[in-house]
């Protein structure tokens, strides 16, 4: 031990660290008035090391991790230093994202404060046995290893999202600590329990959601199957993958874990940057875009898809067309995606949003939302007028519900709305489709069931195509919520430094023409097929009905349906009752620019894991793999039964063919990627 200034950390002597105080030695080093006494670390003291807790949570986790030893604190922080015997251990500091320090082994070069001190916030150093009867002694791997630990559990909790989040955050979190090379299930399982159980509003289905992120995961990496992790929890908390990283050693892969965790997804060949064909420029529509492009930075594809999709909304449930028994109003459904965060996706809805609030201030006012975040807040949006009973049975109005059904959702952040559809008992995808569709909308929840009936409801999103193909899981490519939107490739088309000179234009001819069209769309009226274009539609209804396979055909499956409601949408804008050969010309060429769109963002992917991972394989295996060799790919844990299906699909698709190969034991089948 050493003598300390009362009151303060501060040591008297200047080389206090070669001190060396015997019995005899005590009363002429601590005699003359109160001091502080300090323990001297590491080797001077046998191994015994301070494990300092620099936060609440990791005072309150330190229990799951540490054996049971002597401890010491203050009244504001009890057992804040667990002091055990571990020789060799060197001093070390875990900090926060913010650098503050959590977790602190003081080792050799250290002392620490203990009773009868005072400490420097004027409360009293207390010795805490535990039910221990000495220091509880580890190996330093062992002690280092735990704090690791420590120190990682108290990081997550420190982090813990609003019980709303942290469904997503428990995914994220297992998707990254599972990938191989780190951490086990079970280790996995600990971290994220304790962590969560320092939660107020902890309670048993919360930490089901754990267990159960954490068995999912797991089967699902053991599987080949995509999961979320470091993108997803550097988004969440940016910094706190990385970190983590440096915790446990992996800081020689810290600058690639992004990518590296992107490579467990197909990468097909990306496609040509699609091309809008000038057809697409028809009548209104085209002379308004090619007015306000000098004045944007906005790709004119982005621009024109937020004309037709905003006049669609406005007009209603005017204007509509038949398929056999079906009606279809013009809403439409339309993702801007963008190589980056700086395709200037969100400037495209300017100048129309600039347009139509001089045509339709209250629609533009009032008819304009954004947090698409649960299929409930979607139908209360629009819900219907409610009536019930009184006490004596007479009927009341409990809620007066949404007289004007329309709404228009500008959805700047379109990941976010994947990234909550894929909690446990979100509805949104469903109501998505059902609004697409112009269906009834309602919940079956039994104390509040909502209704809508007569929505009109469309949408525009914005999402970059990394996050894309990240968040859009297969489950909702297969359900038909992905082929209800047109995926539209946008780039920035000009530099523009300061800006378009917006007062430079005559604005007044396009709001006539915006007024033109919805003065006719929003009157009852139903758009029939012209002579002018029937020919062409009887040609190209046939290959856009067919559908393609993979991960394509599944986001593109509704080529027919998006075609019709865009030439209706033209012919609404010439204030045409039919739809003719210049309007279909001019949605075939949008649909065009959208399938391309799609091959670029989506590539050749089956949306079959097992078969993208293999393709991935043999294309960069150019003289083939062998079955076994196909088996390693895996690990060995996929079956053979997911295996020949997935080959079984690939040969489908013309992708790979096999030959057999004779050896000195039974023949090999190699397989091999075709050109």
């Amino acid at each position: 031990m050493v003598p300390v200034v009362h009151g303060e950390k501060k040591c008297i002597q200047r080389d206090w660290q070669n001190l060396r105080i015997g019995e005899d030695d005590v009363l002429r080093h601590f005699s003359g008035g109160p001091l502080n006494v300090g323990i001297l670390l590491g080797k001077p003291s046998g191994g015994v090391v301070d494990v300092d807790l620099d936060v609440p949570e990791a005072a309150q986790l330190a229990e799951h991790f540490l054996p049971p030893s002597v401890t010491s604190g203050r009244d504001s922080s009890p057992q804040s230093h667990w002091f055990l015997r571990a020789s060799g251990i060197t001093s070390e500091k875990w900090k926060d994202i913010d650098g503050k320090v959590i977790v602190e082994v003081r080792s050799t070069g250290c002392q620490t404060l203990v009773e009868p001190s005072v400490h420097p916030s004027g409360e009293s150093c207390r010795w805490t046995r535990n039910g221990a009867e000495d220091f509880a002694e580890l190996t330093a791997s062992e002690l280092r290893a735990r704090c690791v630990d420590l120190a990682a559990a108290t990081l997550l909790a420190r982090h813990l999202p609003p019980i709303g989040g942290r469904h997503e955050y428990a995914l994220a979190v297992a998707g990254y600590l599972l990938r191989p090379g780190r951490l086990d299930a079970e280790r996995t399982f600990k971290l994220m329990m304790t962590a969560w159980s320092t939660a107020e509003d902890a309670d048993q289905e919360a930490f089901r959601d754990v267990a159960a992120s954490v068995r999912d995961t797991s089967s699902n990496l053991t599987n080949g199957r995509m999961v979320v992790g470091g993108p997803t929890l550097d988004e969440i908390v940016p910094g706190l993958p990385a970190l983590l990283a440096r915790y446990y050693g992996w800081d020689e892969r810290v600058q690639h874990v992004v990518a590296y965790e992107h490579n467990m997804m197909p990468s097909p060949e990306v496609a040509p940057w699609p091309t809008l064909a000038d057809a697409a420029l028809y009548g209104p529509a085209g002379e308004i875009v090619r007015a306000v492009d000098p004045y944007t930075e906005a790709d004119r594809v982005a621009v024109l898809l937020s004309l037709l999709a905003a006049v669609g909304n406005v007009i209603g449930r005017g204007a509509h067309l038949k398929v056999g028994p079906d009606i279809h109003y013009l809403n439409l459904f339309v993702a801007l995606v963008g190589e980056t965060s700086k395709g200037r996706k969100g400037t495209s809805w300017s100048p129309i949003r600039w347009l139509l609030h001089a045509s339709e201030p209250v629609w533009a006012d009032e008819h304009v939302a954004n947090g698409l975040s649960s299929g409930e807040g979607l139908i209360y949006a629009v819900r219907d007028r409610v009536v019930g009973e009184n006490a004596n049975g007479e009927a009341i109005v409990s809620d007066e519900g949404v007289a004007d059904k329309r709404l228009f959702v500008l959805e700047a952040e379109l990941a976010n709305v994947l990234k909550v559809m894929r909690r446990d008992g979100n509805t949104l995808s469903p109501i998505l489709r059902q609004a697409y569709d112009g269906d009834c909308l309602r919940t079956m929840t039994r104390n509040n069931p909502l209704k809508a009936t007569g929505a009109h409801i469309s949408i525009i999103g914005h999402i970059t195509a990394a996050e894309l193909t990240r968040y859009l899981t297969e489950t909702e490519s297969a359900n038909g919520f992905a082929n209800r939107f047109l995926w539209i490739a946008a780039k920035r088309s000009k530099l523009l430094p300061f800006g378009g000179d917006w007062s430079a234009l005559n604005t007044a001819p396009l709001v006539a023409q915006i007024n033109a069209a919805i003065g006719f769309g929003q009157k009852r009226t139903e758009i029939m097929w012209g002579q002018s274009a029937d020919q062409l539609w009887r040609e190209t209804y046939g290959p856009l009905s067919e559908g393609a396979p993979g991960m394509f055909g599944a986001v593109t499956g509704r080529a027919e349906v998006h075609t019709i409601r865009l030439a209706a949408l033209y012919a609404v804008m010439d204030t045409c009752r039919t739809i003719e050969l210049p309007h279909l010309e001019a949605a075939l060429a949008i649909w065009k620019y959208a399938a391309d769109s799609a091959r670029r963002i989506f590539g050749d992917a089956t949306g079959n894991p097992v078969a993208d991972r293999i393709m991935k394989k043999l294309r960069a295996t150019p003289e083939g793999l062998i079955r076994t060799e196909i088996s390693k790919v895996f690990q060995r844990h996929q079956t053979k039964e997911q295996i020949d299906s997935a080959l079984a699909l690939l040969v489908e698709l013309g992708r790979v063919h096999s030959r057999l190969e004779p050896t000195d034991g039974r023949t090999s089948e190699r397989w091999i990627a075709n050109q």
